[in-house]
């Protein structure tokens, strides 16, 4: 287990929950699990604790798909416990999606990249896939896995088991990225002093390792602010990623990942199902389960 100067247990930007640093997992939610059962009895699991990973060797998206990785992107899972929730558990999905993408949106430079959520918590960045998330249940903890491509775009197939949107990666869109990367080509090292004025709030000169670790700190603090607050309403879920959702013309897929027909998503209903039309014969459907492309 790794841990520096930002990453101690207890530190991190308005952290107060633990958070855990490993070099390579198989993925961050079979460790999330592993360290569950290492706490000593469910009594003794904190409420909340993220686990990031620099590396992620098989890591799951939706439908047992697998998750691409890429050297520098970031592998995470937030656990919480289902006390901490103050909406049903039907609105976490949709919550994840608007707090990562606000952690996201403070790195994004560049004004035409254009963030928004697919349904029910993907986000895009003008119509490309940058995160992903897979929420599973251990005990009294929900699992928030997180994959978020920081340094590398991976390629994804247009079809078959594997397939899946295009995908872009935040360092496409982010100048601070792209210093970074930058940096690290003139001096390769592990640890590279940056200069973070304007970005996450803070204006000190700090010593980072591995940008997709910061990332992480502040895709953390998100949900920790979020989980004190305990002032969430599901009216303001779905207010807040109605406002920010991707309307366009999407491929719906079924159970087994083969195409159904396309259709255009039209609002988030209460119970944070999704109202869309068919394309090809103008009905409307609610979509609770569905796979949208």
């Amino acid at each position: 287990m790794l841990y520096d100067d930002m990453t101690d247990v207890n530190s991190g930007p308005g952290l107060s929950s633990p958070i855990f640093f490993e070099e390579e997992v198989v993925s961050t939610m079979d460790t999330a699990r592993s360290f569950m059962k290492g706490f000593g009895g469910r009594s003794n699991v904190p409420k909340v604790f993220t686990v990031v990973a620099d590396s992620q060797t098989n890591g799951r998206g939706t439908r047992g798909r697998k998750w691409k990785y890429g050297t520098g992107n970031l592998f995470m899972t937030i656990a919480i416990h289902r006390s901490t929730l103050s909406t049903p558990v039907h609105y976490l999905p949709l919550r994840s999606g608007t707090l990562i993408a606000s952690a996201i949106q403070s790195y994004v430079s560049d004004p035409s990249s254009e963030i928004r959520l697919k349904w029910p918590n993907d986000i895009l960045i003008n119509g490309q896939k940058l995160c992903g998330i897979l929420i599973e249940m251990e005990d009294d903890h929900f699992l928030i896995g997180i994959g978020c491509n920081i340094m590398e775009a991976p390629v994804v197939a247009p079809d078959g088991a594997e397939c899946g949107r295009p995908s872009t990666a935040l360092i496409q869109h982010s100048s601070v990225l792209q210093q970074y990367r930058a940096s690290l080509e003139a001096q390769p090292a592990e640890y590279v002093e940056e200069t973070t004025e304007g970005v996450a709030g803070t204006s000190q000169q700090q010593r980072s390792p591995l940008f997709h670790r910061r990332v992480a700190k502040e895709i953390a603090a998100k949900f920790e602010e979020w989980i004190q607050s305990r002032s969430d309403t599901p009216e303001r879920v779905i207010d807040d990623f109605s406002r920010n959702m991707d309307f366009s013309e999407q491929l719906l897929r079924d159970k087994y990942n083969q195409p159904e027909g396309r259709v255009v998503p039209l609002y988030v209903n209460e119970d944070g199902t999704l109202h869309a039309r068919h394309v090809s014969n103008n009905e409307e459907v609610d979509l609770v389960t569905e796979y949208l492309f």
